[in-house]
């Protein structure tokens, strides 16, 4: 179970790649763990649903 999960919104992960909407970005700690794909359970969600996620 990661920490936060920011779920539903467009995503710009900084790798050149273009964005795209997706389940999410998971941070466990201070870290990005994982962005995009099944992020699966967060202690915490976050709607980003309309917002650009920039990680």
């Amino acid at each position: 179970m990661h920490d936060l999960v920011i779920r539903g919104g467009t995503i710009v992960d900084g790798t050149g790649n273009a964005q795209f909407t997706g389940d999410g970005v998971a941070i466990d700690g201070n870290r990005i763990a994982q962005v995009g794909g099944k992020t699966g359970p967060g202690r915490r969600d976050i709607d980003s649903a309309g917002q650009l996620v920039r990680a």
